[in-house]
C-alpha cells in the first residue's frame, strides 16, 4: 500500500508540474517587460551648433544650455492625493463626500495668485503602486506590469534618476518621511529623516515627523532638491476609505500643512505638492481605474512663474515632472526618461493682456492641450527648452534599439524626420534671430511667430509620438512563449482529464508500460521540433550565453520533457479510456429500466458545467460578475443533486415508503439551509471597477470605518454577531464527536485540543477583534505587546494544535499497533484519521475568521457552515449509491467543490485585482512596522486564498465522513480520495486554460489589464496554491 501511495503521490505531482511548466511558459511571454538601460545623461550641450553660439554669452557653464531658474526644488508628495481632494467643488450637495473642500487654501491661492501658482491634473501609468511612482516620478521612465511584484520588497534602482543627476553635479538631496526611498536611493540621498511606512494602521507618525523637520529644513540652505513624503492620506484610505471623518481630519491637516510652508518659499524655491496616486472609492489602488490614476499636482513660487488661469482642468502625465524639475534645476534629463516639459512654466507673459483666463474647454489630447497653451507665447528660450528634452529623448530611443529589436524601422524613421525637421527649422529660427541687429529689442514678426509655434509642435509632436509607441511596444508580447505556454496547457489539461476518467476505486492507473516510452519520445520530440522550428526557435544569435539565451534554451528544454511525458501518458490511458467509453455507452441503452446508470448522466453534466463555466472567462462581462455566476451555479447544481437523490431514493431503496419520504424530505432541508447560505455570502462581496449596479455593504469594512454607516447599535450587532459565530463553531464540534461516540478514540492531548484550547481560541479572537474596534483607546492603555498578545496566542496555539494532530495522523498511519484500536481495525483507524483532521481544519479556520476580521469572518463562517452541510449531502448520496452498486458520482462532487471556492472567495470580501487584496491583513497580530515580509506576505496571502487552502483542506472530511463502516475498506477510501483529487484538478484544469486563452486571445482588449490578465493570474495562482495543499493534504492522509 505504501508503493501505492508513493505512486500516486507521484502522479499527482506530475500534474502540478506539467501545469506549471505550462503557466510559466505562458507568463514569460504575457507579462510585460522592458530592458533597463544602466546609461547616464551627461551635460553635453544642445545639438544645434547655432544654438550653442547664442547662448554662449549668456549660460556661462550651464548644463543644459540654459540659465538655472531656481536654486532649490521642494517636493511634497502626500501619498494616494486624488484630484478631487484638492480640487474646491461649489457644487451644492445636501450629502456631500466627508472629503471633499477639505483643503480650502489651495483655492484661495489660486484665485489671489494665479500667477504664482496652477494646480494640474496628473496622471499615473498604472500599476499604480507606490514603488513604481516613485520610480516613475525619479525616472520618467513607464512602468510595466512585472514590476508590480517588486512592490513590497523594493529594490535598489540602478537606472539614471533625479537623485543620480544631482549627486553627479555634487547637489544635495534630502529626504523626509516614507522609508521606501531608502530602499531606493539610500546611496543618493544626503539627509535622511526616515519613518517605517509599512503599517497602514498608523496614520500619523510619518505625517508627524515629516513636519517636524519640514520648516527646519527650508530654513535651512543646504538641499537643492527637499522630498517630503507624507502618508496618513493614503494610510487613512487603506483603513477607512476616502468618505470618513478620519480622512477628513487629514485632509484638513494636509491643508493646515501647506498654510505653513507657502510662506516659507523663497523666490529662488520652486514647490512642487502632489500625489502619486489616487485611490478607489474603498481606499485601494493598484490598478487602472480613473479614481487610482488621477492625482493632484499643485506647482508655486512666490515669483511669478504663470500667465493666466485654466478654467477647465489642466492634464500633463505623471512622468512630465522629471524633465520640468531637472531644467529648472539646470542638470540633465535622466537618461531614460520620457516625460515631456510642462510648458507653463518656461512661457513669458508679453504684457498685462495676455494675463487672462484660458479656457481649454473639452480638449483630452495632451499635445493639443500644449498647442493651446504655447499659442502666440513661443520664443527662444523655449525652443531651446524642448530641444534639449528632444535631444534625451533622442538618445534614449537609439540606445534602447541597440540593445533590442522592439522599434519597427519605418517608425523609427518617421520620427527621425521629425526631429530633423524641427532642428532644422530651429537652426533657420536662430540664423534669422541672429541676423537681425537689434537680436534682443526687436519684436518678433508674424512670420517668424508662426514659424516658431509650428517648430515647437514638431517638438512635442516627437516627443509625444515616442511615447505612444514605448507604452504601445512595451505592451508587446513574446508570442512564441505564449504559444509554447498554450501547447503545454492543452496537454497538461488533456493528461489531467485521462488520468481522471481512468482512476478507480479497484484499481492503480495503468502508467507503467514501457513499451510506449520510444514512441512517446519520438513523437514528443518531433512535435516540440515542429513547433521550435515554426516559431524560429533554437537558433541563438551568438553563443554567448546570457542570461536571456539560458532561459530560452531552459525554456526550450522544458517544452520538449514536458510535451515526451505529456504524450507517453496519453499513449498508457488511451486504450483504457476507449475501453471505458464503450462500456459507458453500452450501459447507458437501457435507461428505461430501473437500473439505469443515471451517476454516468449525473456526471455528463457536471462536466457540461464546468466547461461552460470556463468558457465564461472569455467574456469580459462574466469575469466582472463571476460571483453571481458561482452562485447560479451553484444553486443550479444543488437542485440537480436533490432530484438525483430523489431518483434513487425512490427507485432503489429497499426501505419503506414512509422513511423514504422522510430521507428525501431530510435532504431538501439541507438543501435549502445551502441555498440560503449561500445567498447570504452576497453580502460580503466587494465590488469592482465597471460593476455599475453593486453596492458595497458595512460588512466589507471594517468596524471603525462602519461606523458612519450602521452606528453605534448596529457596530454592536455585527460584533456580536460575528463573535457568537466563532464561539459556536467549537462548541458544534463538541457535540458532533460526543454524539458519534468519537470521543474514546482520541488522544488525551486531543481531547485537551477539543474541549479547552478551541474554546480559548474562539474567545482569543473575539478578545483581538475587542481591541481593533477601539484601537486608539487600546493603543493608549496598552502596551505593544498586550495589544497583539491575544492574535499571537491564536497563531502559536492553532500551529501547536495543526502539528500535533498531523504527527497523530503520521504515527496512525506508520504504526499498526495502538492502544486505542485493535490490528487492522480500519473503521476505528479511519475514525481517529477524521477526528484528527477535524481538529486541524478547525484550527485554520480559527485564524482565517481572526485574519479576514470581525465582520468578513461571518462570510467565513457561512463557508464553514455551507462545507459541512454539502459533506452530509454527499455522504447521504454516495452511501446510497454504494448500496444500489452504482460507481460514486465523484465528477459531480468536484464540480460543486470547484464552484463552492470560487463563490467563497468573492463571499469572502475578494475579486481577482490587485486593488482588492487586503493588505492590512499583514499586521494583524502585529503591532508597528513589520520586521519580516515573508510573515507578512503569509498573512495577506492567507487572506486573499483563505477559501481556496480552506477547501483544499477539507477534502479529506468529505471522502472519509462518507466511509462506511464494514461496507468501505480503508483502501477504497484511499483511491477515492485519489479520484476525488484528479477530478479536482481537471475542473481547476478547465479553469486555468480557459482563462489563458482569454489573456491571449484578449491581450489587445481595452480591459485587459483590468481584467482578463488579472483574471488569469489568480486562477493560476488558485490552481497551484489548491493542487500544492491538495498534494500535501493526500500526502498526509
Amino acid at each position: 500500500m505504501a508503493e501505492r501511495k508513493c505512486f500516486n503521490i507521484c502522479i499527482l505531482f506530475l500534474v502540478l508540474l506539467i501545469h506549471a511548466v505550462g503557466i510559466l511558459l505562458f507568463c514569460k511571454g504575457y507579462l510585460l517587460k522592458r530592458i533597463e538601460l544602466h546609461q547616464y545623461s551627461d551635460c553635453s550641450k544642445p545639438s544645434l551648433s547655432t544654438l550653442n553660439h547664442v547662448l554662449a554669452k549668456s549660460t556661462g557653464e550651464s548644463c543644459n544650455g540654459a540659465p538655472r531658474r531656481f536654486k532649490k526644488a521642494v517636493w511634497l508628495l502626500i501619498d494616494a492625493l486624488r484630484y478631487d481632494f484638492m480640487v474646491y467643488d461649489d457644487r451644492l450637495d445636501p450629502n456631500p463626500p466627508l472629503y471633499r473642500n477639505k483643503m480650502p487654501f489651495v483655492r484661495d491661492l489660486l484665485l489671489e495668485r494665479p500667477q504664482n501658482a496652477k494646480l494640474f491634473r496628473i496622471y499615473a501609468d498604472p500599476p499604480t503602486t507606490t514603488m513604481q511612482r516613485l520610480k516613475a516620478l525619479t525616472t520618467g521612465s513607464l512602468p510595466t506590469f512585472i514590476d508590480v511584484s517588486s512592490n513590497f520588497n523594493s529594490y535598489t534602482i540602478l537606472e539614471d534618476s533625479l537623485p543620480n543627476q544631482l549627486r553627479r553635479r555634487n547637489l544635495n538631496t534630502t529626504l523626509l518621511g516614507d522609508d521606501t526611498w531608502l530602499s531606493l536611493y539610500s546611496h543618493l540621498l544626503t539627509k535622511v529623516y526616515d519613518y517605517p511606512s509599512f503599517n497602514v494602521k498608523d496614520l500619523h507618525t510619518v505625517d508627524d515627523g515629516v513636519m517636524h523637520h519640514l520648516l527646519p529644513e527650508l530654513a535651512a540652505d543646504d538641499a537643492d532638491l527637499l522630498v517630503g513624503h507624507f502618508l496618513g492620506v493614503d494610510h487613512c484610505g487603506h483603513i477607512f476609505g476616502p468618505s470618513h471623518p478620519n480622512m477628513a481630519s487629514k485632509l484638513t491637516q494636509m491643508n493646515e500643512m501647506l498654510k505653513d510652508v507657502i510662506p516659507e518659499i523663497d523666490e529662488d524655491t520652486i514647490l512642487f505638492v502632489f500625489g502619486d496616486h489616487g485611490m478607489t472609492p474603498t481606499g485601494d489602488h493598484g490598478g487602472d481605474s480613473e479614481n487610482e490614476t488621477s492625482a493632484a499636482l499643485l506647482i508655486y513660487s512666490s515669483r511669478s512663474i504663470f500667465c493666466g488661469q485654466e478654467i477647465s482642468q489642466r492634464a500633463v502625465s505623471q512622468i512630465d515632472i522629471v524633465p520640468t524639475v531637472s531644467l529648472l534645476l539646470d542638470i540633465p534629463i535622466p537618461y531614460s526618461s520620457l516625460g515631456v516639459v510642462i510648458p507653463e512654466l518656461y512661457l513669458k507673459c508679453p504684457d498685462l493682456s495676455a494675463c487672462i483666463h484660458q479656457t481649454l474647454g473639452d480638449v483630452k489630447d495632451e499635445f493639443q492641450q500644449c498647442r493651446q497653451i504655447y499659442k502666440g507665447r513661443v520664443d527662444e528660450e523655449f525652443l531651446f527648452v524642448l530641444n534639449r528634452n528632444a535631444r534625451q529623448i533622442k538618445n534614449y530611443l537609439d540606445a534602447y534599439s541597440d540593445h533590442s529589436n522592439d522599434f519597427p524601422t519605418t517608425q523609427r524613421l518617421h520620427l527621425q524626420k521629425l526631429l530633423d525637421k524641427a532642428e532644422l527649422m530651429h537652426s533657420s529660427i536662430l540664423v534669422r534671430r541672429e541676423k537681425d541687429k537689434y537680436f534682443s529689442e526687436q519684436p518678433l514678426d508674424v512670420d517668424l511667430r508662426e514659424d516658431m509655434e509650428e517648430c515647437a509642435d514638431l517638438y512635442y509632436n516627437f516627443m509625444y509620438n515616442v511615447r505612444d509607441l514605448c507604452r504601445q511596444l512595451w505592451a508587446k508580447y513574446d508570442d512564441t512563449s505564449i504559444f509554447m505556454g498554450i501547447v503545454v496547457e492543452i496537454l497538461a489539461t488533456l493528461v489531467t482529464l485521462l488520468l481522471a476518467f481512468n482512476s478507480r476505486e479497484d484499481r492503480t492507473l495503468p502508467l507503467v508500460k514501457f513499451h510506449f516510452l520510444l514512441p512517446s519520445i519520438f513523437m514528443g520530440g518531433i512535435l516540440s521540433f515542429l513547433c521550435i522550428w515554426y516559431l524560429g526557435l533554437g537558433e541563438p544569435s551568438s553563443l554567448t550565453w546570457s542570461l536571456t539565451e539560458i532561459i530560452n534554451w531552459v525554456a526550450e528544454l522544458l517544452f520538449i520533457a514536458v510535451n515526451t511525458v505529456s504524450i507517453y501518458i496519453t499513449f498508457c490511458l488511451m486504450k483504457p479510456t476507449y475501453a471505458k467509453l464503450c462500456s459507458t455507452l453500452t450501459s447507458l441503452g437501457p435507461c428505461s429500466s430501473k437500473k439505469c446508470p443515471y451517476s454516468y448522466v449525473l456526471a455528463v453534466f457536471a462536466l457540461v458545467v464546468m466547461v461552460s463555466y470556463s468558457v465564461t472567462f472569455l467574456s469580459n462581462s462574466f469575469v466582472l460578475y463571476e460571483f453571481s455566476v458561482a452562485l447560479y451555479l451553484n444553486q443550479v447544481l444543488l437542485v440537480v443533486f436533490f432530484l438525483y437523490y430523489r431518483h434513487l431514493c425512490v427507485t432503489h431503496a429497499s426501505n419503506s415508503r414512509n422513511k423514504r419520504v422522510s430521507q428525501v424530505n431530510f435532504f431538501l432541508i439541507l438543501v435549502f439551509m445551502i441555498l440560503i447560505i449561500a445567498r447570504l455570502s452576497k453580502l460580503f462581496r466587494v465590488c469592482r471597477d465597471l460593476q455599475v449596479d453593486c453596492k458595497l455593504t458595512h460588512f466589507t469594512l471594517s468596524l471603525p470605518a462602519a461606523m458612519e454607516m450602521i452606528g453605534f447599535f448596529g457596530k454592536c450587532v455585527r460584533f456580536l454577531s460575528s463573535s457568537l459565530c466563532v464561539l459556536c463553531v467549537p462548541f458544534c464540534s463538541i457535540w458532533w464527536v460526543w454524539k458519534n461516540s468519537l470521543v474514546n478514540l482520541m488522544s488525551s492531548f486531543q481531547k485537551t485540543f477539543l474541549f479547552l484550547i478551541h474554546p480559548f481560541v474562539s474567545g482569543l479572537v473575539v478578545v483581538h477583534w475587542s481591541l481593533q474596534s477601539y484601537e486608539t483607546y487600546a493603543s493608549v492603555r496598552l502596551s505593544h505587546f498586550q495589544h497583539v498578545a491575544a492574535a499571537r496566542l491564536v497563531y502559536w496555539l492553532s500551529l501547536v494544535c495543526i502539528a500535533w494532530n498531523i504527527l497523530a495522523i503520521l504515527r496512525i498511519r506508520g504504526n499498526n499497533h495502538s492502544n486505542r484500536l485493535a490490528a487492522g481495525d480500519d473503521v476505528n483507524k479511519t475514525s481517529i484519521i477524521f477526528v484528527s483532521w477535524l481538529l486541524v481544519v478547525l484550527a485554520v479556520w480559527q485564524m482565517l475568521a481572526m485574519i479576514l476580521n470581525d465582520a468578513l469572518a461571518l462570510g467565513g463562517f457561512l463557508m464553514l457552515a455551507h462545507i459541512a452541510l454539502y459533506t452530509i449531502l454527499t455522504a447521504l448520496v454516495w452511501k446510497m449509491e454504494e448500496d444500489v452498486g452504482l460507481d460514486p458520482s465523484v465528477w459531480f462532487t468536484a464540480v460543486c467543490w470547484v464552484v463552492m471556492t470560487t463563490m467563497y472567495f468573492h463571499g469572502t470580501g475578494h475579486e481577482p485585482t490587485v486593488p482588492s487584496i487586503r493588505f492590512e491583513a499583514a499586521f494583524v497580530g502585529m503591532h508597528g512596522e513589520v520586521e519580516s515580509f515573508i510573515i507578512a506576505g503569509l498573512l495577506v496571502g492567507f487572506n486573499t486564498l483563505g477559501s481556496q487552502v480552506f477547501h483544499a483542506l477539507s477534502i479529506p472530511l468529505l471522502v472519509l465522513w462518507s466511509h462506511s463502516p464494514g461496507k468501505t475498506s480503508e483502501n477504497v477510501t484511499r483511491r477515492r480520495l485519489m479520484k476525488f483529487t484528479l477530478q479536482l484538478a481537471s475542473c481547476y484544469s478547465l479553469k486555468v486554460f480557459f482563462s489563458l486563452v482569454a489573456a491571449s486571445i484578449h491581450r489587445r482588449h481595452l480591459m485587459v489589464w483590468t481584467v482578463f490578465a488579472p483574471r488569469f493570474l489568480f486562477e493560476a495562482v488558485f490552481f497551484g496554491l489548491s493542487q500544492t495543499f491538495v498534494l500535501v493534504v493526500y500526502s498526509i492522509t
